[in-house]
């Protein structure tokens, strides 16, 4: 109880380090579910750097707010990111949530840089 309440006070990045580095001295190699919470409180706080107060999940969306994005980074969106959509009134961008492989890079098993069939 006293490690995942280390890993819930974490602010920084260091101080996730700092947990991490705490909990492998003590208990050994942390098991994936502790590295996902580590995963998860590094996330909080990157977003908490950038103003971002919100990111959940809706359905098959991600939605993150508030985010003011000026007409050059909306359409830089719209171009990058496959069914994204952002809504200035209420500041916030919506994701599609990743399904499988991200078919724009190359895969582990084909040296191409397109679609294949083997992925």
């Amino acid at each position: 109880m006293e490690a995942y309440r280390k890993v819930a006070s974490v602010q920084t990045d260091e101080q996730a380090q700092a947990v991490l580095d705490e909990l492998t001295d003590r208990y050994g190699a942390p098991p994936a579910p502790v590295l996902n919470l580590l995963a998860v409180a590094r996330f909080r706080t990157a977003m908490r750097a950038l103003g971002i107060t919100e990111v959940s999940l809706q359905g098959r969306a991600i939605r993150i707010s508030p985010v003011v994005l000026p007409e050059s980074k909306q359409m830089r969106l719209a171009r990058l990111a496959d069914g994204a959509s952002y809504k200035a009134a209420v500041e916030t961008i919506s994701l599609k949530v990743p399904v499988g492989p991200d078919r724009r890079t190359r895969c582990a098993t084909s040296p191409c840089w397109r679609t294949c069939t083997r992925c």
